[in-house]
């Protein structure tokens, strides 16, 4: 669709348009029929209507054709006429196409009435027609030019949907295993802690258990008699020396050897 001209504009065509083709019948009454201006007593284009001109003319053409046309075919281009007296009388507005017809009709009814050489209105109509159908084809590259853009732009904007929806997709999906992987961890790390707690007995957990059982040693040890200690001391001595690790720079007796430190540390073990 073309859109429409401001009516201002449209006006300004069809009065033009109506002027342009009232000179063609004068001028064209002029050179084959001047006893219709005398009758009508007519002296200027402005005198008659266009559509009294068009059933004037047609009359005399009809009763006295002047070239090579039939009848009906010069009443019906005459009539085309009609419309744009119509147009310019009544205000009557019209689509970018429609006005591209009514400049098409009215060049056709100039070129069966116009003289180029005296009146030259036929020109008149071409450059007006030109200047509409120049802008109109300006409209529509432009329109073309905006419709491929969008195109792009649509196509391009499709791209990166399906690529979102693509990576929507994966990124539920890796919710999806992360939330997996989290729920194993979960009843996994539980497993393994309750494993590790060994639950026996009457609830009884292997730290508590391990706890107990060292403080059952240490007050066994206590109430134990002299006799008994001396059993258990020597394994402890034993085992003292495999543990034994100098501390770095401790400052050892110059002179006394590792066993003999050994042998003080069993001395003085007793008395403690």
């Amino acid at each position: 669709m073309i859109p429409p001209l401001p009516f201002k504009l449209q006006y300004r065509i069809f009065t033009a348009l109506q002027a342009i083709l009232e000179s063609c019948c004068y001028d064209f009454a002029c050179r084959y029929y001047p006893q219709y201006l005398k009758r009508k007593s007519w002296d200027c284009p402005e005198a008659g209507e266009l559509t009294a001109w068009i059933r004037g003319l047609s009359k005399e053409f009809s009763s006295n054709p002047i070239f090579d046309m039939g009848e009906d075919e010069f009443d019906q281009i005459l009539e085309k006429g009609g419309e744009i007296r119509h147009a310019a009388v009544h205000r009557v507005s019209f689509s970018g196409q429609e006005i591209q017809r009514l400049i098409e009709d009215a060049r056709a009814m100039a070129e069966i009435l116009d003289d180029e050489e005296v009146g030259g209105r036929l020109r008149e109509i071409d450059e007006m027609k030109a200047v509409v159908d120049n802008h109109v084809q300006t409209l529509l590259d432009k329109r073309a030019a905006k419709e491929e853009k969008l195109r792009l732009e649509l196509e391009r904007l499709e791209r990166w949907k399906r690529e979102i929806e693509l990576r929507e997709v994966r990124a539920v999906k890796g919710a999806e295993e992360e939330e997996e992987t989290i729920r194993r961890d979960f009843q996994d790390g539980v497993g393994r802690e309750l494993e590790w707690l060994g639950l026996e007995g009457k609830g009884l957990r292997v730290r508590d258990r391990g706890e107990g059982t060292e403080t059952a040693g240490s007050g066994n040890a206590a109430a134990a008699p002299p006799e008994e200690e001396a059993e258990v001391l020597p394994a402890t001595t034993e085992n003292a020396e495999e543990d034994f690790h100098e501390p770095e720079g401790w400052p050892a007796a110059e002179g006394v050897l590792p066993e003999q430190l050994l042998e003080i540390g069993s001395v003085s073990s007793p008395s403690i």
